[in-house]
């Protein structure tokens, strides 16, 4: 599968020699929070690019943080929750912990 580059190394590195070492199986784990950017932090303007911009510019839900980041003039200075529906509960227990 195409990862990102610290989930990799996440998985590769330490999740993975984790379970062959010990008794904890993949049913033991409910999900993974991989914060590899967070200390990304630049509040310079113009420092965030998005990939594919017409893309973040109709899809729902990141059409209102497309605009969000564009109105800040395209600083990177904010934290992004990406999942899919399915880790929606995962998503809400992660964002009422970080608004704590």
């Amino acid at each position: 599968p195409t990862v990102g580059c610290g989930a990799r190394e996440f998985l590769n590195d330490i999740l993975l020699p984790l379970l062959n070492q010990s008794s904890i199986t993949t049913e033991d784990i409910q999900g993974v929070l991989v914060l590899d950017a967070l200390l990304n932090y630049n509040n310079t303007p113009g420092a965030q690019v998005f990939p594919a911009e017409d893309f973040f510019k109709i899809v729902p839900g990141f059409v209102d943080a497309f605009n969000a980041v564009q109105a800040d003039g395209f600083r990177g200075n904010f934290v992004s929750v990406v999942g899919r529906q399915f880790d929606a509960p995962l998503a809400a227990a992660f964002n009422t912990k970080f608004d704590e």
